[in-house]
């Protein structure tokens, strides 16, 4: 169930519940029950379930930012960066950039410079959520921030996410060599994790920077494997990425009726 209230209503149950004593226990309580939403979503936000799941954050998006707020509020690090480094894909998905961004850095900034695996991942979303606008020189600081740490801790998949993320970088910057290299580097630790969905991303990735330099033959090469790894694991939003970028080889090559298709 969820409860409805008239805001003059709220406001005096919050002026009760600050007389009672026990609002900063109510708050940290409310703050844990939703860094446990997150954490159950984030590996859901690739498969199947996305749907179901991005609707359920968009649902709950006013609990996020409350327990945001005291996480903020209370100084209580580690809550915050759980909770930024497992919504930053749902705030990339929802096209909440500038919203998510700003929680990021702003949660990096209170938390010191913490050597841990939560704040690698946030580091990769703060520079995730810095490229989407743009904004490459911030993007890449925050990038090998994380990359670093996250190498240092051991941490395989956030590295291999940091790297995907800076390919990207160098793509939109024109470097296509470094992109492709930056990719297959993180394509070359995701196949070592045995991980399905990070080895059709950036086989995706090598594809897209391969095009753009003129190489169709690899691109097609990538990208076809993607799409049937993207098919099996019910990634949709993967699916598209790799079917535009067969349908940009299509074009580019003369052949208007697949690029269509495509």
């Amino acid at each position: 169930p969820r409860f409805v209230m008239l805001e003059t209503i709220r406001e005096y149950g919050v002026e009760r519940l600050k007389a009672s004593g026990e609002a900063d226990e109510v708050r940290r309580r409310h703050a844990r029950l939703f860094v446990e939403l997150v954490e159950k979503a984030d590996p859901e936000l690739g498969g199947e379930q996305l749907g179901h799941w991005l609707e359920q954050l968009e649902r709950e998006h006013d609990n996020l930012r409350a327990a945001l707020r005291w996480a903020l509020d209370s100084d209580d690090a580690e809550t915050g960066l759980r909770l930024v480094r497992s919504l930053w894909w749902f705030w990339y998905l929802h096209g909440h950039y500038a919203e998510g961004r700003g929680w990021v850095n702003k949660v990096l900034g209170c938390c010191g410079q913490q050597a841990t695996p939560h704040r690698a991942r946030a580091l990769v979303g703060a520079g995730v959520l810095a490229f989407l606008p743009c904004d490459y020189e911030a993007a890449e600081k925050y990038l090998d921030e994380g990359l670093e740490l996250s190498r240092g801790l051991g941490e395989r998949e956030t590295t291999a996410m940091a790297l995907q993320v800076l390919g990207s970088v160098a793509r939109e910057r024109g470097d296509y060599e470094r992109a492709v290299a930056r990719h297959q580097e993180s394509l070359a630790i995701w196949r070592e994790l045995g991980d399905v969905r990070g080895i059709a991303r950036s086989l995706n990735y090598v594809g897209f920077a391969a095009w753009l330099r003129g190489d169709f033959e690899q691109t097609t090469a990538c990208c076809e494997v993607a799409r049937g790894l993207f098919r099996e694991q019910g990634d949709k939003e993967g699916l598209v990425w790799s079917l535009l970028s067969l349908a940009a080889v299509a074009h580019y090559t003369g052949d208007a009726a697949r690029s269509l298709a495509l």
